[in-house]
């Protein structure tokens, strides 16, 4: 949520960027709540209170799991909205010249061009830092 936000109210007027300190800031953030889930899900599945060890850690990876894919979602949702404010800022137009906010459909602003090519490039540096 503070990465989503700072990157949400940043100024992206005459292709702007937030620069390389925005990136290793918000990295550390990930890897504290990451580990911040970690003990959330080990504590949880603690208490419950289980006799053997086994249901212990699959209730362990079943929590884990759905922490990590609301995570995914969460982040696939930002990555949209931070992407359609960039490409507002830069006034980016469709094929036919018109401006990205005046078009109403989701489908037509996500298979846009300037959008597909900001996921993509979001995407490509989520997987490969």
């Amino acid at each position: 949520v503070p990465y989503a936000w700072s990157v949400y109210s940043f100024n992206y007027a005459n292709g702007q960027e937030p620069g390389a300190i925005y990136s290793i800031t918000f990295t550390m953030v990930v890897v504290a709540g990451n580990a911040i889930m970690y003990e959330v899900c080990a504590r949880v599945s603690d208490h419950v209170g289980f006799k053997y060890e086994d249901s212990r850690q699959a209730t362990y990876m079943i929590l884990y799991t759905v922490a990590c894919t609301f995570n995914v979602l969460l982040d696939f949702v930002m990555t949209y909205i931070t992407a359609f404010k960039i490409i507002k800022g830069l006034e980016f137009r469709t094929y036919f010249g018109i401006p990205i906010e005046h078009v109403s459909s989701f489908t037509d602003r996500f298979e846009s061009y300037a959008m597909q090519r900001l996921l993509a490039d979001n995407a490509f540096s989520y997987l490969f830092p």
